[in-house]
């Protein structure tokens, strides 16, 4: 896998996980950056000397309640070959078994994959302008992003309160220069109203 994939990826998750962790949406499609490969510090090399190393104080365990489901606290578990710009939709359900590993499940699995449905119907409209009479209120102003070949590769739903939640999405596209992109990171948020239907809010 090239280099630039990898950056893709981790920069898609970076982001990903920022949006679970403040819970707050993003607001429309903004084209992706290319991600840059921070500079690894090297200690320098310690000088011989005669006298013993001092000892190396013992790590403490992470505990339960310092741990986070995002991106950023656990890259070890993100496999290293998806989201290459041309494999198409055929790698999208690593993308979402990817989104799935690193994102909270503190919803009944049927409203989870509901809100699911619904925030990726949401971002399509924003992204390409389509069916966005479905939601008036969200949508007050007609336009698109500009993007074609839109998918959304993954998404995952999670409660952020009573009766409020935020969909975590991952999408591709083809960008208005022509270039393909995949990893790039959106959020819905939704809330219940009070006949139990949801719906998305700014």
């Amino acid at each position: 896998m090239k280099t630039s994939q990898i950056l893709t990826l981790s920069a898609a998750l970076a982001a990903a996980g920022l949006l679970l962790l403040s819970g707050g949406p993003v607001a429309g499609p903004r084209a992706h950056g290319a991600a840059t490969k921070a500079p690894v510090a090297t200690a320098p090399a310690a000088a011989a000397t005669s006298s013993p190393a001092a000892p190396t104080p013992p790590v403490a365990p992470a505990t339960e309640a310092g741990s986070t489901d995002t991106a950023a606290a656990r890259p070890s578990a993100l496999p290293t070959n998806v989201l290459a710009p041309d494999d198409g939709p055929g790698g999208d359900h690593l993308v979402q078994a990817m989104l799935d590993a690193h994102s909270p499940h503190n919803l009944p699995p049927r409203v989870e994959q509901r809100l699911d449905q619904l925030g990726r119907a949401v971002w399509l409209a924003d992204v390409t302008g389509r069916s966005r009479d479905q939601w008036p209120g969200y949508f007050t102003t007609s336009g698109t992003s500009g993007y074609s070949g839109v998918r959304i590769q993954a998404a995952s739903a999670h409660a952020t309160g009573p009766g409020r939640a935020t969909v975590t999405l991952i999408w591709a596209g083809t960008s208005p220069a022509g270039d393909p992109e995949v990893g790039l990171p959106g959020t819905v948020a939704l809330v219940k109203r009070g006949d139990g239907a949801w719906e998305p809010v700014r």
